[in-house]
């Protein structure tokens, strides 16, 4: 029996949708009815608010598998190209596999329109379909052009064919997967015609920070702080009606109850996950396997599932590889950043507020507190992609307080070295004369030269053995080398395991995300294109703080409490010369009750 279809309210998405158009599912032809799924009632509401304030629909969506996101997209397109004449809609796909799945949906919408709606179409192939008079029929009518002259295309990323062209609707369809999704996403957005009843819509499954995915990740996190002209949106795999899956007996649910671990009892107290949902994800697991081999490394069965089906934006991106942190304790860090108090830049020896500067501050100088200041310079050459860090570390007591430090602030950005030297005296000045820690491999020697020229006097020493003389000296500044990073990474991993360190920065726990082990096994850096600045800086501030202050911070015995008046002396090489033992020995320094010294 043929439907009766009101035309007056077929600009009306909702009737639309739900009379004329039929998908593909694993049940065979069905109608369309987005009201059925959760996420795609969800991004129509969205689309809904854009549209009552006559804007162009931007929105960058993150989700699970199989929500139907590129179905509920495809049919806005057509209806728009059906219904309008002169609308150009493209899309463009990861890959031809998905080039043919996204673009075979317009086809099923035009032939299954009822016969009296649908419009002449002039081409129709595997990657267009446009309305439009049939050059035969143009012939038969005299010339008289009376077709829609819209049109529907989807093209693969890597085919650069006519994107220039100007467009009304754009859907990047798993953008994360483009093999340079940068380089398309700016050959395309151009074309869009920036007025309302126009659309530009990302969406993907993630596909880790780096790498291919690396665009996506990027544009999700301006989005996320409101620096993006796109909304994001997210979707859960709980939030898939068809993510359940039922007991097979009693016992098979009993066991499940008996054997719930730590994950599955957070999906459940803080999602609301059902019995039913933890079924599905134990079988679903299971059934995806081991992901695919990524140089030595082989994604594990469980990371290939959160990659897939995450039930958080953070859990999406995660990274292959041998990963120095766990994952879980770093998305508990994460769930606890805050952002920053204050934000700005060094301007000589004062701060200066500033809301894009490159210094955050969540904790002020305190009087009587303690702090460690480690420095990872950059080049700060022109084309120089690697960044200078600042982190400022306050020493704190595991005894009284369950924490070894608490990061107080953090420096990130692009400068020269002699710059970066005059920050972080600064830095020190401000935060009680604390100690620096400059990172002296390649450019640092310049940074400690500035320190030094600035008459910094409390720099840490790290003990070296001479080669020559055989003998224990001391040197200025820390040295990041073969020797020295294997127990870098030992003791920081420790650290954050045991939570004894307080991080504020996001920034921060996201390089540790992607921060990876070598294939030897004793180095670690990031993984892929991805940034280690912050996480190095970081661990050379929990190393100095173990070397100065011992393993439990402000108890730790031996440990020199320095003064103004350590200040190198002349006729001393100033990257040997150690104050604290020569005044030890002259007795200037006291021994205090808890082991720490002092200057007279």
């Amino acid at each position: 029996m043929k439907k009766s279809i009101d035309i007056s309210k077929l600009s009306e998405y909702e009737y639309y949708s739900e009379n004329l158009l039929y998908i593909q599912s694993g049940e065979g032809l069905i109608p369309f009815n987005f009201k059925e799924r959760h996420v795609q009632v969800k991004i129509n509401e969205e689309w809904k608010k854009f549209q009552k304030r006559r804007l162009p629909v931007t929105l960058i969506i993150l989700k699970a598998r199989r929500h139907g996101v590129s179905t509920y997209i495809q049919s806005r397109m057509f209806q728009e190209c059906h219904l309008k004449s002169h609308r150009q809609a493209i899309t463009i796909a990861a890959d031809d596999e998905g080039c043919s799945y996204i673009h075979n949906m317009s086809h099923t919408f035009y032939e299954f329109l009822p016969e009296q709606l649908k419009p002449m179409v002039k081409y129709k192939s595997s990657d267009r379909l446009v309305f439009d008079m049939p050059r035969t029929e143009l012939t038969k009518r005299g010339g008289i052009p009376i077709g829609l002259k819209s049109s529907m295309r989807t093209v693969a990323c890597n085919n650069r064919a006519g994107l220039g062209t100007g467009n009304h609707f754009i859907h990047f369809s798993e953008y994360a997967f483009y093999r340079d999704a940068e380089s398309v996403r700016k050959s395309v957005i151009p074309t869009v015609f920036n007025v309302p009843d126009t659309s530009v819509i990302i969406e993907s499954t993630a596909n880790g920070m780096v790498g291919a995915g690396e665009a996506f990740y990027d544009e999700w996190k301006l989005a996320k702080e409101g620096k993006s002209i796109f909304k994001p949106l997210f979707y859960s795999w709980l939030e898939h009606e068809d993510y359940t899956r039922v007991f097979y007996d009693k016992r098979e649910k009993e066991s499940l109850l008996d054997t719930i671990d730590a994950e599955e009892k957070e999906l459940i107290e803080r999602y609301g996950a059902t019995y039913e949902q933890l079924n599905w994800r134990r079988f679903q697991i299971k059934f995806l396997g081991e992901g695919v081999s990524q140089g030595d490394y082989l994604k594990g069965d469980l990371e290939n599932f959160h990659e897939q089906y995450p039930v958080s934006d953070d859990e999406a991106f995660i990274v292959s590889g041998n990963r120095v942190f766990d994952r879980l304790v770093l998305k508990q860090y994460k769930e606890n950043c805050k952002p920053s108090t204050w934000r700005g830049e060094v301007e000589g020896d004062r701060f200066a507020q500033d809301s894009y500067g490159n210094l955050k501050i969540w904790e002020m100088p305190a009087k009587g507190e303690i702090y460690v200041i480690p420095i990872d310079p950059s080049s700060g050459e022109p084309g120089a992609t690697d960044f200078g860090c600042i982190e400022v570390l306050r020493v704190m007591s595991v005894k009284k307080t369950g924490l070894l430090a608490t990061q107080c602030a953090e420096w990130h950005g692009r400068i020269g070295a002699e710059t970066l030297g005059q920050i972080a005296v600064t830095l020190g000045i401000k935060y009680n004369n604390a100690i620096l820690a400059p990172e002296v491999f390649g450019y640092g020697h310049a940074v400690l030269a500035r320190i030094q020229a600035l008459d910094y006097w409390n720099i840490f020493k790290r003990r070296v053995i001479d080669s020559i003389e055989k003998v224990s000296k001391t040197k200025l500044g820390w040295k990041t080398d073969p020797a020295t990073k294997p127990s870098l990474l030992t003791y920081g991993r420790y650290i954050i395991k045991k939570k004894y360190v307080d991080i504020k920065s996001e920034s921060l726990v996201d390089e540790m995300m992607i921060f990876v082990r070598d294939s030897s096994g004793v180095g670690a850096s990031a993984y892929g294109r991805g940034k280690d600045d912050r996480v190095m800086t970081f661990l050379i501030g929990l190393k100095v703080i173990e070397q100065e202050y011992g393993e439990k911070g402000v108890e730790g015995g031996g440990v020199l409490m320095p003064s103004p008046e350590g200040k190198p002396l002349m006729g001393h090489d100033p990257l040997t010369y150690d104050s604290f033992w020569e005044k030890r020995a002259k007795g200037i320094y006291k021994e205090l009750s808890y082991g720490n010294y002092r200057s007279n």
